[in-house]
């Protein structure tokens, strides 16, 4: 299988034992042994990848690509038994920048009159479109020289990537005021399994009739089904089970990245995401509160949210001791710059 790989495969190819043991694992308690790694240089591998992959599922049983940016996915969705697409060597860089006016609605996304996030004193939008294999510690670099921010990072910032935040619908700390993953993706670029690579943007209803098949089939599966979809939609605050078909079609605007996020690569592998950013506040401020009884905290809670805090943790005794207890684990685990770069 590698050498049928390489004729056309511009990246590395690699399969001996220390690497698959590496890519048995990532961040889940799951051991799952591939059987060849691969470092894509660039879209054209990928699209090259993935067109092979479906010319040759007969021939190579359990023929398959799981995409890895970082591994560190809790769930096991960066690990698989067939071919592992490792994108962070070479697939890891800034494409540019992008700006987007705003109206009276709030953001105009590409193609869409009007938004659903307001940002506040500016008169434009600021995006940045990166490769999935740049680490987020790499990028949140580049957009503070700007002042600006992706808000949606997870606790793990100093060791995840931007693929995998986008696969896994990324949410953390500030996700209370501003929002997951799925709301600052502007536009992805995406390898179907056609091996055909599509820009996803969100776009009016009105133009389905213009658009490719794929669209359409979406499309009409959600409206022929749009109660068994609009019942079965969970009614929480966070949802990280992926596939969330409907929120595809909302404000009469189709979003194909609605479902594409969160759904670990399985639907289309992303080689370009376009992220919308906002300003990074200048000034914070950090309230403890102590509580003699955990019982209060409901309570509590429902008042503090009036407030719009930007982010809202409690623990309890035990989980501090536990905090404790880890510490150097955590440290070995992080390296030591990384380690106190989260305990700031």
């Amino acid at each position: 299988m590698i050498e049928e790989i390489k004729k056309f495969f511009k990246g590395d190819a690699e399969d001996s034992e220390e690497m698959l043991v590496k890519y048995s694992h990532d961040a889940s308690l799951f051991d799952v042994r591939p059987k060849l790694i691969l470092f894509p240089k660039d879209k054209e591998d990928v699209k090259n990848l993935v067109k092979w992959v479906g010319e040759n599922k007969n021939k190579y049983e359990g023929l398959s690509i799981t995409a890895w940016c970082a591994g560190t996915d809790m769930s096991g969705g960066a690990i698989g038994e067939s071919i592992i697409l490792d994108f962070s060597r070479y697939m890891n860089k800034l494409i540019g920048w992008r700006q987007f006016p705003k109206n009276s609605s709030g953001l105009t996304l590409p193609g869409v009159p009007g938004g659903t996030h307001t940002v506040q004193n500016s008169s434009e939008i600021s995006a940045i479109t990166v490769e999935p294999g740049m680490f987020y510690r790499d990028f949140e670099k580049i957009t503070l020289g700007k002042g600006l921010i992706l808000p949606c990072f997870t606790a793990s910032k100093s060791i995840n990537a931007m693929g995998g935040m986008y696969g896994n619908n990324s949410a953390g700390e500030r996700t209370l005021k501003y929002g997951k993953m799925e709301d600052y993706i502007l536009s992805a670029k995406v390898v179907f399994a056609d091996g055909v690579e599509r820009t996803v943007e969100p776009f009016s209803v009105s133009e389905i009739s213009e658009k490719e098949e794929i669209y359409k089939k979406v499309y009409n599966l959600i409206k022929r089904n749009e109660k068994e979809i609009t019942e079965a939609k969970p009614k929480v605050h966070k949802n990280s089970a992926g596939y969330y078909i409907w929120n595809v079609l909302h404000d009469n605007v189709f979003d194909l990245n609605k479902l594409l996020v969160g759904s670990q690569g399985t639907l289309g592998i992303t080689t370009e995401i376009t992220f919308k950013l906002v300003p990074e506040p200048k000034h914070t401020r950090l309230l403890v509160v102590f509580l003699r009884d955990i019982n209060l905290l409901p309570t509590l809670v429902n008042k503090i949210l009036k407030y719009n805090p930007q982010s809202l943790e409690s623990y309890d005794d035990k989980t501090f001791l536990l905090v404790i207890k880890y510490l150097k684990d955590f440290a070995k685990l992080l390296g030591l710059k990384h380690f106190f770069k989260a305990l700031h």
